[in-house]
This record gives structure tokens, C-alpha cells and sequence, in this order.
């Protein structure tokens, strides 16, 4: 599958048109497995490229995350969002250091505590999403240190 970038703003605009009972039912699953009880997820992936049986599970990461993070384009890398928003890098550890699906749980917990409400470039964030495992957590950690790199390289410029 070539990367959909417009697929997953197809997703944020169809999501954006839910009511307010399919959107709580999306932001009430535990874990993006309980994606495949509910319609509203079904409702969302139907006419997308994500439709398709092979990547059901990808499109529910990517969903299981839809409540939480909302659009803005050329918004920033999520690393560098959760470190200006304050979240520790032990958090984070958490998240790279466990399995599926508990690293995603983990992740959308740290994405919680961004208030008043996280925001991504979803042509960017839903690839990291879809294509969540070892290689992205990387990712994820490589911007996280990288902001936290540039903000003390600026702090010092700031100080001299």
C-alpha cells in the first residue's frame, strides 16, 4: 500500500462528521482491538483504502487515536509535541519499551495529558501510526530528544 496521507485526512474529516455517540464510543475502546466492535470505526475506514481485511488492524492504531489528536497541518512530530508539552521522558520509555497493543495504550494515555488538546499533521502522524512498530518508536524518540536538543541549544544561545 503506498503511503495514504490522504486517506488518514479523509478519516479526520469523516470523523470530525460523527455525533457525538459515535464519537464516544470510538474514545471509550481501551485498546484499538475493541475497534472491531464498534460500527462508528467501521462507518470511518468504509470508502478508504482501509477498508480492506489486510489492513484493518493498522486502521484501527490509527483510529484508536482519532479522539485525541486533533488536525493541523504542518503541525509538529509528536516527540517534539509531548516533550514541549512537559511529558517526561520516563513516559515515554513506557511506551517504547512494551509490546502491542500495550505500547498504543500506553501512548494515547501520554497524548491524554496534553492539554488542552494534542495536535499533529495526520498525513504524518496517521503513517506513524499505520505503520507503528520498532522503527517508529525510534522515531517517536529521536523527535522527542531532538526538540528537547534544539529548546537547551536555544536556551543556551538565549543565555550567552
Amino acid at each position: 500500500m503506498s503511503k495514504p496521507e490522504n486517506e488518514y485526512l479523509k478519516l479526520v474529516e469523516r470523523y470530525e462528521q460523527l455525533d457525538n455517540g459515535q464519537k464516544a464510543m470510538l474514545r471509550r475502546a481501551t485498546s484499538p482491538d475493541d475497534m472491531a466492535g464498534i460500527a462508528a470505526f467501521y462507518q470511518l475506514i468504509s470508502s478508504t483504502k482501509f477498508q480492506l481485511k489486510q489492513y484493518e488492524k493498522q486502521a484501527a492504531q490509527v483510529v484508536y487515536f482519532l479522539p485525541w489528536i486533533q488536525q493541523r497541518a504542518n503541525g509538529k512530530p509528536l516527540g517534539k509535541s509531548l516533550h514541549e508539552h512537559g511529558i517526561s521522558e520516563k513516559r515515554l520509555f513506557l511506551v517504547v519499551r512494551r509490546e502491542s497493543p500495550d505500547d498504543l495504550i500506553q501512548l494515547r494515555r501520554v497524548v491524554q495529558q496534553i492539554k488542552p488538546t494534542a495536535y499533529a499533521d495526520w498525513a504524518e502522524l496517521g503513517n506513524l501510526l499505520f505503520y507503528w512498530g520498532k522503527k517508529n518508536k525510534h522515531q517517536l524518540m529521536r523527535d522527542f530528544y531532538i526538540s528537547a536538543s534544539a529548546s537547551s541549544q536555544l536556551q543556551e544561545a538565549v543565555e550567552a
